[in-house]
């Protein structure tokens, strides 16, 4: 998995280097992430962010850790404007 603060300073250097009219955010796997990924988009509020909550696989792995569904509904959750989870990943984070 890709260290935090790489993920940060990627979405920075795009962000910096083109026009960003949105973005979707898919699986992050840990709390880290989130954090990181949480903490660029606080820069900037007005960007349009959807959020597809990715919780586990169709075959039931989790691909994100248990420890880190409050830090996606604490820390990202809020920044976005649309959340687009399935009814399994609804339940989780309600």
């Amino acid at each position: 998995q890709m260290p935090p603060q790489l993920i940060a300073a990627q979405m920075r250097a795009a962000f910096a280097a083109n026009p960003v009219a949105a973005v979707k955010i898919g699986m992050l796997g840990t709390a880290a992430a989130i954090q990181a990924v949480g903490s660029v988009l606080a820069d900037d509020r007005q960007m349009p962010v959807v959020l597809d909550p990715v919780l586990a696989s169709t075959s039931g792995r989790l691909l994100l850790a248990v420890d880190a569904i409050d830090a996606l509904c604490r820390d990202l959750m809020p920044a976005c404007r649309l959340v687009t989870p399935n009814l399994v990943e609804l339940a989780a984070l309600t």
